[in-house]
């Protein structure tokens, strides 16, 4: 992983990634890095704070990291793959 400077070109850095992380736990209203990922055509993972204010859709463009049952739900399904895929017999 390169890690980029500030003051880098955004377009580039934008333009060699696939999707963007906002993992921001505390601030107020419309977290402008989540509409600029958003504005750069990129799918978004937030926190319930990082998709703040975000105006409701139905285009899935955004999955909100927030949900604790919907994390523990993930998560034993990631296990249960490992599980079934990456065995000493597989």
């Amino acid at each position: 992983m390169t890690l980029k400077a500030y003051g880098a070109d955004l377009d580039a850095v934008y333009g060699a990634i696939y999707i963007v992380i906002n993992p921001v736990r505390a601030g107020a209203g419309l977290k402008i890095k989540s509409v600029e990922a958003l504005g750069y055509g990129l799918p978004l993972v937030a926190t319930s704070e990082g998709a703040c204010r975000l105006p409701e859709s139905d285009r899935p463009f955004l999955m909100v990291a927030a949900d604790a049952a919907f994390r523990a739900e993930l998560a034993q399904s990631a296990y249960d793959y490992a599980q079934r895929q990456f065995t000493t017999e597989t």
